[in-house]
């Protein structure tokens, strides 16, 4: 199936677009699809990125969140389009991306629209329950029902632990005690539902792509 340029809305040629959205998902006909749907509601749309990356939104599923990308600019927002029963599958990507948005795709099109105004409003929108509970047990919302991931400095500790480093080795190169490293990697496996060192490696490296050593238990 032919990738979709940006395309006008369905209500004239006269009305000013509500917005330009990206829609970069796994099977090309469902992508397509909501392609379609985001333009019947008024907004610009495209199923292949534009040059410069220039979308006000981008619509993802767990099979393509990990190629959202870091030279985006900062005002697009990510919408996750969950398509996967296992709510953990979602977890990892969450950790490391800028999520504004986790949204179900067999909700009906009244609710999408409405989350999608609110998303591109500003707001958070997590639609399914049973994925709000898992990311609330998992440290991934905060009370306000915000988004969350690693913070910056879990992210420097995982990037060492792919890397091999024990926590002495952490703790030096970041000029951290041990005792805060093991703070941080409680909080971190917590994050990701990782069992050990080697898991949470697994799920970091099977997400970027790279190849990693083997490394220490926990």
């Amino acid at each position: 199936m032919p990738e979709r340029d940006f395309g006008g809305n369905s209500a004239g040629v006269n009305v000013i677009p509500k917005g330009r959205i990206f829609v970069d998902m796994g099977s090309a006909i469902i992508g397509d699809a909501v392609a379609g749907l985001v333009q019947s509601f008024g907004y610009q749309s495209c199923t292949r990125q534009p040059a410069g990356g220039d979308v006000d939104v981008i619509i993802v599923d767990s099979s393509t969140i990990d190629k959202k990308r870091l030279d985006l600019p900062s005002k697009s927002k990510v919408i996750l389009m969950e398509t996967d029963a296992h709510q953990k599958n979602v977890a990892v990507p969450i950790l490391y991306q800028k999520v504004h948005g986790i949204i179900s795709c067999t909700m009906d099109s009244a609710k999408f629209r409405k989350a999608l105004e609110a998303i591109t409003g500003g707001q958070f929108w997590i639609d399914s329950p049973s994925v709000k509970s898992f990311l609330l047990s998992a440290g991934l919302v905060s009370s306000k029902g915000e988004l969350l991931g690693f913070t910056p400095q879990e992210k420097r500790i995982v990037e060492h632990i792919c890397r091999g480093d024990t926590n002495r080795e952490i703790a030096e190169k970041l000029h951290l005690s041990i005792h805060t490293i093991k703070t941080h990697l409680r909080s971190i496996m917590r994050k990701a539902g990782a069992i050990n060192r080697s898991h949470l490696a697994s799920l970091v490296t099977q997400f970027s792509g790279e190849d990693k050593r083997d490394v220490e238990p926990l």
